[in-house]
């Protein structure tokens, strides 16, 4: 009996080191993605339009896209999902950050999910974006331009949180 005993205790230490060290590798392999720098590619100038019809074809592309989905109507932002210990995701106020970004930019952005500064947009579908015509995205980020900034809005980002 005490052999037994022993045995298990062997096993059961084993299995939580084993845990203990996918853990750690999980934990390590998300946190060096989600740090990872990526270098934007170029993106063709864009004749941004100004008129009413193109900036209300530039809204109904947000609403199909999603954008308002996620970000909120005012783009204010938004908390998406929020798993205790595992993820929160939160679609961020960028209302606010807009005025910060040019055009070539914000086309950058929406299309390669690539901000300036080379991180990733975490979770952002910029695949739909993609291959839409240079048309349409020239009309959403002329019905974004028409967005006012909200500073009262969500100003928290996602967080990936791996453990108990």
């Amino acid at each position: 009996m005490k052999n037994l005993l022993k045995w298990t205790g062997f096993s059961v230490a084993a299995l939580a080191s084993v845990a203990l060290m996918a853990y750690a590798c999980i934990y390590l392999a998300s946190e060096r993605e989600v740090g990872r720098a990526f270098a934007a590619p170029a993106v063709t100038k864009l004749v941004i339009p100004t008129d009413a019809p193109a900036i209300a074809e530039g809204e109904r592309i947000a609403r199909l896209a999603g954008c308002l989905h996620c970000h909120g109507d005012s783009l204010q932002g938004s908390v998406v999902d929020d798993i205790p210990h595992l993820v929160r995701l939160v679609a961020p106020n960028i209302s606010v950050m807009l005025p910060e970004y040019s055009d070539e930019e914000l086309v950058t952005m929406l299309r390669t999910g690539v901000k300036r500064d080379g991180k990733s947009v975490l979770f952002m579908p910029s695949e739909m974006y993609r291959h839409l015509a240079d048309e349409d995205v020239a009309r959403l980020v002329a019905w974004l331009r028409t967005m006012p900034a909200r500073p009262s809005g969500v100003h928290e980002h996602t967080q990936l949180q791996i453990g108990i």
